[in-house]
């Protein structure tokens, strides 16, 4: 793996993890999870698919949330549709440690 996609996921999951920071209201709960997806996707855009793909591997966000950005990121049809399950299932592992 080459260290620039290393460093540019770094600061992929520091953009996930400001947009998730400023997503939470007073309670501490999140905003409407179709808001936080739009504003992640919106966010990520700019990087390079395999730095997103990294730092949504090692984040907690859900199916919806993934599937947003990797829309974002130009993944359609089955592609799409594998890599979301795939990160998906990883993050939900992350969630439950």
């Amino acid at each position: 793996m080459q260290l620039k996609i290393v460093g540019e996921s770094l600061n992929v999951t520091n953009t996930i993890n400001d947009i998730i920071k400023s997503s939470l209201d007073l309670n501490g709960a999140f905003s409407a999870n179709e808001v936080l997806s739009k504003n992640l996707a919106v966010a990520t855009k700019g990087y390079s698919l395999e730095a997103v793909k990294m730092a949504i591997a090692e984040s907690t966000l859900n199916e919806e949330q993934i599937r947003s950005i990797l829309i974002k990121q130009g993944l359609q049809g089955e592609i799409l549709e594998t890599t979301t399950a795939e990160l998906a299932q990883v993050t939900s592992t992350n969630a439950l440690s």
